[in-house]
């Protein structure tokens, strides 16, 4: 796919060459706004990190954001893409047919065979359209499969029409739910993308846990004790490890996991792992998420699950978040509780270490997000180091890796709101670092 050379983003970055050719770019700094134009009242009230990832020849791809502008009643919504090529040392626009509203971005772990591709999709009333983004030779290119909405079936000779309700996107991998149109059952399917080929997850037949309509009905590990639930679900990630795909449903703020093996077509349901959502927190006054969610470790091929049950208050001291790290196949190894984050947003694995990132309002600017990442020995989960960025409405939003071992973490500003009149820059920065044996960064470069 070309690549159009005019700048996009309003900014400026400062790359070394000798850095370059050593396909290491160790710290950049992008600025993606410049001046807010006075004459038009809007407020801006996002700007987030979906995905940024780079290949082994040192380019970086990037969708960076996703901004609403409130002018009057109208919202306009805005994708921000952007690569930062080996051999231009600069930012160049991303021509792609993803330039649309309401996309939805994969920002969970990357397998390490997926590292450098970003994954997305987009939904209409038609179907799924998934999206793969990779750089290759200082070039982005884009793959894209559709999954058909209402499509059909043949069971036992009868054919039955499926409805899609839900679905989630992994790495190459899609789970999809649907409910069928003839007796409104629902069925849980799962896809490589690059074949497209379904494959279904019948939940009554390997758990006694579902009921005929495949609706949970049992008892359930969950935080506080086992408890009776009756609750349809969701789904809330999908991941691949040696040929085993993993799929946790969510029900209520329940996690359950859901695996089946591609080469023995096993699938089983595991109840006895105790994963959680937690509570819901309002980080932004326009945007609500849960505090859980669960990571894929591909170094060891485990999980992290990390939530808060305490509930939101105004307060700006820290939140305690449970951190437990689970095996392959979801037995519990061990288990920590956080205390220095107001919220966490993404956690990673480099080889015996975790990664944890997110923002605290009690250190740096007090009363605002500022940035925080926390490294964590797996073997003792002793806390290695904390490095906390002195950055007003900054959080680290995303922790990616590459293959030579490097971390990537990429810092922005989503809980800004601009006003009219207000000369205010948000800033985003990428910086790509090494963890040493005794857990710290080699280079420190999150300190100016």
């Amino acid at each position: 796919m070309k690549i159009k050379t005019t700048l996009s983003l309003i900014g400026s970055l400062i790359i070394s060459n000798s850095l370059l050719s050593q396909n290491i770019i160790k710290s950049e700094e992008i600025i993606t706004s410049g001046r807010i134009r006075s004459h038009i009242p809007y407020n801006l009230v996002s700007d987030k990190t979906h995905k940024t990832v780079i290949n082994k020849e040192g380019d970086i791809l990037s969708l960076r954001a996703t901004v609403k502008y409130y002018a009057r009643s109208k919202s306009v919504p805005k994708n921000e893409f952007s690569i930062i090529t080996k051999e231009r040392k600069n930012i160049i626009a991303l021509n792609t047919s993803q330039s649309l509203e309401n996309i939805i971005v994969f920002r969970n772990n990357n397998s390490l065979k997926e590292y450098d591709k970003i994954y997305s999709s987009k939904s209409t009333n038609k179907g799924i359209t998934v999206f793969r983004n990779y750089m290759s030779n200082s070039r982005n290119y884009l793959n894209e499969k559709f999954y058909k909405n209402n499509f059909e079936l043949n069971s036992s000779g009868s054919i039955d029409t499926h409805q899609i309700e839900r679905y989630k996107l992994g790495c190459g991998l899609i789970a999809i739910k649907t409910r069928s149109k003839f007796n409104k059952k629902r069925h849980l399917f799962i896809s490589k993308t690059k074949d497209g080929k379904l494959v279904e997850i019948d939940l009554s037949k390997i758990s006694s846990s579902f009921n005929n309509q495949n609706i949970f009905n049992g008892l359930l590990n969950t935080t506080k004790g086992v408890q009776q639930i009756s609750s349809d679900w969701g789904i809330k990630g999908i991941f691949e490890h040696n040929n085993v795909i993993t799929v946790f449903l969510q029900i209520k703020n329940n996690l359950l996991p859901v695996q089946i093996d591609l080469k023995t077509l096993k699938q089983q349901v595991i109840k006895n792992s105790v994963l959680s959502e937690g509570e819901f927190f309002n980080e932004h006054r326009h945007t609500t998420q849960s505090s859980g969610d669960v990571f894929y470790m591909p170094y060891s091929g485990g999980f992290v699950n990390i939530y808060s049950d305490l509930k939101p208050t105004k307060a700006n001291m820290p939140y305690s978040f449970d951190l437990k790290l689970y095996d392959e196949k979801l037995k519990l190894i061990t288990q920590k509780t956080l205390k220095d984050f107001y919220f966490i947003h993404h956690v990673a694995e480099s080889s015996g270490f975790l990664i944890i990132g997110g923002y605290t309002k009690s250190k740096g600017y007090l009363g605002y997000p500022n940035p925080i990442i926390q490294i964590i020995k797996k073997s003792t989960m002793n806390i290695t180091q904390t490095i906390v960025i002195p950055q007003k409405n900054g959080t680290v939003d995303y922790i990616g890796y590459n293959k030579t071992g490097q971390i990537l973490i990429d810092i922005s500003s989503p809980y800004l709101g601009y006003k009219k009149n207000e000369n205010t820059k948000r800033v985003s920065k990428i910086i790509i670092d090494e963890i040493k044996a005794d857990g710290t960064f080699k280079n420190n470069l999150f300190v100016h």
